[in-house]
């Protein structure tokens, strides 16, 4: 299966090529979001283990829609 042509590159501008492999480093949203997914894990699993042992959570009362 042939690639399709690409256009003529425009002057000044570097060319691009398919093969080459871009790499873009993470930005900071995506470190943030690594961090906050990581804490929410670790926060649901000590709530597991307290609820386990204690037989009480983090949230204390649970709300009820009939109440």
């Amino acid at each position: 299966m042939s690639q399709p042509e690409l256009p003529d590159p425009i002057p000044g501008e570097p060319e691009i090529h398919p093969d080459e492999r871009t790499v873009v480093p993470l930005a900071i949203e995506d470190w943030l979001t690594v961090i906050v997914m990581g804490l929410l894990a670790l926060i649901t699993f000590a709530n597991v283990l307290v609820r386990y042992f204690t037989s009480q959570s983090f949230a204390g009362r649970r709300s009820s829609p009939c109440s």
